[in-house]
């Protein structure tokens, strides 16, 4: 530096004879700031100094980084918005840390054969490098430390001394002092035991995130990893209504035998957690020390996670996905024994069962022939696809998974039935109907709505975009709390042919307490090709619909096609 301010005095009558930029991290500026560095720095005429990107820069400079790396070629590979701001998030901004942060995302993304980079793996990637010397060090924390340390000492040696010093007077008898005594008696000298903040809840925190943390992880955290094991196991065989016994010396990832059940660990996201629709036993981080329990995913709403360790909580789902990087067990039945793997080209009982039921959720369409031809596997591979799996057409165990989770004839837990979907439905759920028959054409459509309509059935119709297949349109009635009930008005009304089908999902157009406001909406739908249906509730106001999904991706496109018509609405469970 010295060698710098020297070379910066050479000049001529007319100016300098050399300039110089001085580029350096923001620890350039400490060392300029010296005593001994005066001349120099009083030499720099212009400073900049840039700081950390922002959210919107840090996207940016991303997908900068990425179009230059791929010469501007399209769809190669790419950064989810979510992802950019988790990597903001980790990096605090810095181009150093986004790059270092980025390319490790690259190469967990590489591994697991994705062109898309989402949360999950930028989480991952983050993990891998947790050790590394690219983690950022906290040394707010190690400040807090030695500041306490330091004010311990201070008053361990104010007592030492006062301690010391008055026990005896100079002058008279010396007194008999207790300073045991007095130390007994005073209350600000006998330090309370510590209670941890998840005993102290008070009523107004209980919606607050970072308590609720607390709550779930203190208790969690005192026992040991098989232990903690053992106690989420059992919450998931609760949901299941199974009974096991548990040993003791049960390992971690396993299962008690003999059950009829199997486990399934997945290293995923929210999404595949969301598609499989089980209850799951996730590991969880605690931000605060680093510490690792299981605890047990129970249920979905909105924007909420309902999580069960010692006892049930309801985290914000974006903080769940703070302290879960997406490792899970997911208990699950195999109902009708079928193979571990059915492949393409095979013929069985177990293709008939496949084909059967791929029929009934719509996804194929002829006869079962018992043969895994290339409709067979052009369904299963669209299922896949809509899942969020491999679309590889053969059926495993995540496949199967999914299939028993849309067959509404099997007696499972599911995150959006059991526990929090159902403490975020109305206080009445009307999740089947009667699907009478489904038609290609609109026009077609409407001309079974009119025949239905004569003969006194008031039919609704939902708008299915099934990508490769096209749009379909599905004419549905009714809507009932329960198959019994759905059974009975099949029968009242002669509908031999109609199915009995849990629809859960639709759209809500709004609630309604005026009935001519409701009228115009109807009517305004209608003109637009809409056939929409409304159920009264108990607090006797109405809800429009429009739809009625077998999944929830059904009415999130249906959402996105009412809103390009400028029809606000939300997607709803009924």
């Amino acid at each position: 530096m010295e060698q710098l301010r020297l070379i910066s005095n050479l000049e001529t009558e007319t100016g300098k004879l050399i300039q110089i930029i001085l580029v350096g991290q923001p620890e350039l500026e400490r060392i300029l700031s010296k005593k001994e560095m005066r001349q120099l720095d009083q030499r720099i005429v212009v400073r900049g100094l840039l700081g950390p990107l922002k959210p919107n820069e840090t996207m940016n400079y991303i997908r900068h980084r990425l179009n230059i790396a791929s010469s501007g070629t399209e769809d190669v590979v790419s950064f989810s918005d979510g992802a950019c701001g988790i990597i903001h998030g980790l990096s605090g901004g810095i181009p150093r840390l986004i790059n270092v942060l980025g390319d490790r995302a690259l190469l967990v993304a590489y591994a697991q054969g994705k062109r898309k980079i989402d949360r999950g793996i930028i989480r991952n990637a983050y993990r891998d490098l947790e050790s590394s010397r690219y983690r950022p060090k906290s040394k707010t924390l190690s400040f807090r430390w030695q500041t306490a340390g330091i004010f311990c000492v201070l008053i361990l040696a104010l007592f030492a001394w006062f301690y010391r010093a008055t026990p005896t007077k100079k002058l008279g008898k010396p007194v008999q002092s207790q300073p045991v005594q007095a130390l007994k008696a005073a209350p600000s000298v006998v330090l309370p035991t510590p209670q941890p903040a998840v005993r102290i809840d008070a009523k107004d925190d209980e919606s607050n995130p970072e308590k609720t943390i607390t709550r779930l992880f203190y208790p969690l955290e005192r026992l040991s990893k098989d232990e903690n094991w053992r106690i989420a196991l059992k919450w998931v065989l609760e949901l299941w209504e199974e009974e096991g016994n548990i040993r003791s010396d049960l390992p971690i990832g396993q299962i008690p035998k003999n059950m009829g059940m199997e486990i399934r660990e997945i290293h995923g996201n929210m999404t595949l957690l969301r598609s499989l629709n089980y209850p799951a036993i996730v590991e969880l981080k605690n931000p605060m020390n680093d510490a690792r329990v299981y605890a047990v995913v129970k249920g979905l709403m909105d924007n909420d996670v309902v999580i069960v360790g010692e006892n049930e909580e309801v985290l914000p789902l974006t903080k769940f996905i703070d302290i879960w990087y997406g490792h899970a067990y997911i208990l699950w039945k195999d109902f009708d024994d079928l193979p571990r793997i059915i492949c393409p080209g095979t013929s069985s009982l177990a293709v008939i069962w496949l084909q059967h039921n791929l029929k009934y959720l719509d996804l194929m369409e002829g006869m079962p022939s018992g043969f895994y031809d290339m409709r067979t596997r052009k369904a299963i591979m669209h299922l896949q696809k809509r899942y969020y799996l491999a679309p590889d057409g053969i059926v495993g165990p995540q496949t199967k998974m999914i299939l028993y989770t849309l067959l509404d004839f099997y007696n499972k837990p599911c995150l959006w039935e059991d526990g929090a979907a159902s403490s975020n439905k109305e206080t009445e759920s009307y999740p089947y109907s009667l699907h009478l028959v489904s038609h290609n054409s609109l026009e077609m459509a409407k001309r079974a709505i009119s025949d239905f309509g004569e003969k006194g059935i008031l039919p609704y119709l939902s708008r299915v975009d099934l990508d490769e297949k096209g749009i379909w349109y599905r004419i549905f009635t009714g809507y009932f709390k329960d198959k019994k009930e759905a059974e009975r008005f099949r029968q009242e009304h002669g509908l031999v042919g109609a199915n009995i089908t849990k629809t859960l999902y639709t759209n809500l157009i709004g609630t309604y307490s005026n009935k001519d406001e409701l009228e115009k909406e109807i009517i305004s739908l209608k003109e637009l090709g809409y056939f929409p249906y409304t159920i009264k509730y108990d607090d006797g106001r109405q809800r429009l619909f429009v739809g009625a999904f077998f999944t929830i991706e059904g009415a999130e496109k249906q959402y996105h096609h009412l809103r390009s018509k400028g029809i606000q609405n939300k997607v709803a469970t009924r």
